[in-house]
């Protein structure tokens, strides 16, 4: 059997499931990349997953039962749709992971269907009715943040700004909240709605030019908001873009090209460095990753609290019915990035969303 590595005693193999089992066990599949451009942050995901199992089975799991984490490669991409139904159709109890949007969305119905509880970290996803269905980061709050920034950015003396956005539901809404907030700011807003899959956007970037555009707020997936990048720099070469998390990926650089994507902040929901600042528990796992060798990432971090805040919602559940759990998600929770709760709309309570630029082939905290 082909193994990986060994982590803190636990050893990732080819199965990607934890090795030693015990009995009445609780199982929490976690899905995150171990191949390509994302392997490195799907390697942090399963060693932070694997960290905070270990901890809280050593203060005697849940109920008196051991947590057993089982991994699973999501490639992030068309693919992933295998991955996802054969978790669907395991013995789960929970599912904590998909740090990637597309993922998210084919998983969330099938997850629904078989009455997994799934918290789905790394990216914002379309709205949805809570219950079952939870996220870190929180979709609205990002939406804010984002209104926020703009803003802000107008007392600076911006004074026309263009939103750019496919007709998807996630970024219909993560373009209302901004619009609003730009236009009671007395700021000129330009809009544009583009059919996903369109491939050429010199046409609309022409126009955001005409129109004397200094900043585009860009609501898109990865492919699509890297050629509108690259298509309005063009246009534009001075203009300053600024899009949500769904767009900082490492695909992003080299689909827009570097001087592109260089004209491009992002808001991403906190840096595993600010989490670390902010949060001892969260500097200690950080340091322990790094001293075997692995890298700390966001998505490592995020990981291991929403696993946190489940086993403590489960901890006290008279039984572990998905219902029963996520409703007492909802309570406030104590995890390394403090205190962790979800709202009746499946939204968690993280505060922070910060700016990150391209810089050497990543998204990086923007000075």
């Amino acid at each position: 059997m082909l193994r990986f590595r060994r982590v803190f005693g636990l050893t990732l193999t080819a199965t990607l499931a934890w090795q030693s089992m015990a009995h009445a066990e609780i199982v929490v599949a976690v899905p995150a990349p171990l191949a390509g451009p994302r392997g490195a942050m799907g390697l942090a995901v399963h060693t932070a997953a694997g960290i905070a199992v270990a901890e809280i089975n050593a203060r005697g799991g849940v109920g008196g039962r051991s947590i057993r984490v089982v991994l699973h490669d999501d490639p992030c991409t068309a693919e992933s749709l295998p991955v996802i139904r054969s978790i669907a159709a395991s013995e789960a109890a929970a599912v904590v992971g998909h740090p990637c949007a597309g993922s998210v969305q084919a998983a969330a119905p099938l997850y629904r269907s078989a009455g997994k509880l799934f918290i789905a970290t790394g990216a914002s996803s379309p709205r949805r009715t809570g219950g079952t269905e939870l996220r870190l980061p929180n979709s609205q709050a990002q939406a804010e943040a984002l209104a926020r920034v703009f803003v802000a950015d107008t007392k600076s003396g911006v004074s026309r700004v263009a939103i750019v956005r496919d007709k998807t539901k996630l970024n219909i809404a993560l373009a209302a909240p901004v619009e609003v907030a730009l236009r009671a700011a007395g700021v000129v807003v330009t809009t544009e709605a583009f059919t996903g899959g369109d491939k050429d956007f010199s046409a609309l970037a022409k126009r955001l030019a005409a129109a004397g555009v200094t900043h585009v707020a860009l609501m898109a997936l990865t492919i699509e908001g890297a050629l509108v990048a690259a298509d309005v720099v063009k246009a534009i070469p001075g203009v300053e873009i600024i899009g949500p998390d769904q767009l900082g990926t490492p695909d992003f650089g080299s689909l827009a090209g570097v001087v592109a994507a260089q004209r491009v902040r992002i808001l991403l929901p906190a840096s595993d460095a600010l989490y670390a600042r902010q949060h001892d528990a969260a500097k200690v796992l950080a340091n322990r990753m790094t001293a075997s060798g692995v890298p700390v990432t966001r998505e490592a971090l995020e990981t291991a609290a929403a696993i946190q805040a489940w086993a403590a919602a489960a901890q006290n559940a008279p039984d572990l019915t998905v219902a029963r759990v996520s409703e007492r998600l909802a309570e406030s929770r104590s995890t390394l990035l403090g205190p962790l709760s979800f709202d009746a709309k499946g939204d968690a309570s993280l505060p922070y969303w910060t700016l990150h630029r391209w810089h050497d082939g990543a998204f990086r905290p923007a000075e």
